[in-house]
């Protein structure tokens, strides 16, 4: 049993020299690039000159926009190893146009920031140059993307505070926090499913205090016409809650309007909010209805 033992020992001292030797060599590169780091902290050739930027998007900002946020400036040039990444990244992710970032430094001296900007589905009407996306965040518009042709939102503007400051915020209301982007994203699936141009979408009777007056008024033009018929502008009145029955009964006047004779009057007014029955008017082709 001697011989056994003895290697054992031995195996052992071996297991434990190997370790030392590990974190000793360790030790001796992390004390090194410590070193060349503190060394190259203090050397002007690793001031940050460029700034490199990548993203899933196509509409990228600008370089100046992202250096003025990364507080970057050719006066006043910063180290690439003592500029603050984590510090940086948390800065960007309170701008409001911002979803991820990811801020990397490139050797010499060069940063690279990789970032997704949120994607404007639709504009709030109640507020100038406020867009927001899928998750209901709102955000400034332009200068930051090209002109596009979106649906408005229209929301009580009971809801919002004289000159409050609402980019960054979600849009959120009534004792449930029913979201009216859920509402809207529901609304543009359908809308889609029944070739409707959405132009705008109105939830300021949302919450209204007597449950019969409550509903979403859409504002949409529509390719459903026969041969040669203008397009057609459609207001349409929903209820606050069973959107897809709603919907199920514009598919079936969908047919009846296809199967209609040439109509010069162009606006219709429809209120789907009541069960198994439809609300169908014609207004005059230059005439706005008014008292929705």
């Amino acid at each position: 049993m001697a011989p056994y033992k003895y290697s054992y020992t031995k195996a052992l001292l071996w297991i434990l020299l190997s370790n030392f030797l590990v974190a000793a060599l360790f030790f001796l590169s992390f004390s090194n690039a410590s070193y060349e780091r503190l060394k190259n902290a203090a050397d002007p050739r690793f001031n940050i000159h460029y700034l490199m930027q990548t993203g899933p998007e196509k509409e990228q900002l600008k370089t100046e926009y992202l250096a003025e946020l990364l507080s970057l400036s050719q006066d006043e040039p910063v180290n690439v190893y003592q500029y603050p990444i984590l510090e940086a990244q948390n800065k960007i992710l309170k701008n409001p146009l911002f979803k991820t970032v990811s801020i990397k430094r490139v050797t010499p001296d060069a940063l690279l920031i990789d970032y997704t900007i949120r994607k404007p589905i639709a504009f709030l009407y109640n507020r100038s140059n406020t867009a927001l996306d899928s998750e209901g965040k709102l955000f400034p518009f332009s200068p930051f993307y090209t002109p596009k042709k979106l649906p408005w939102i229209y929301l009580n503007e009971a809801l919002f505070l004289k000159n409050e400051a609402i980019w960054g915020k979600n849009l959120t209301f009534g004792e449930d926090k029913l979201k009216p982007i859920s509402l809207f994203n529901e609304i543009k699936k359908y809308s889609l499913q029944f070739d409707l141009n959405l132009s705008s979408v109105d939830f300021s009777k949302i919450e209204e205090s007597i449950f019969a007056k409550r509903e979403i008024v859409l504002m949409a033009t529509t390719n459903i016409s026969y041969k040669n018929d203008p397009q057609k502008l459609f207001f349409i009145r929903l209820p606050v809650y069973d959107l897809k029955e709603a919907f199920e009964k514009l598919g079936s006047l969908k047919k009846y309007l296809q199967m209609r004779e040439r109509d010069k009057k162009s606006i219709y007014i429809l209120d789907l909010r009541q069960k198994e029955l439809v609300l169908f008017k014609k207004v005059g082709g230059g005439n706005l209805p008014s008292g929705l």
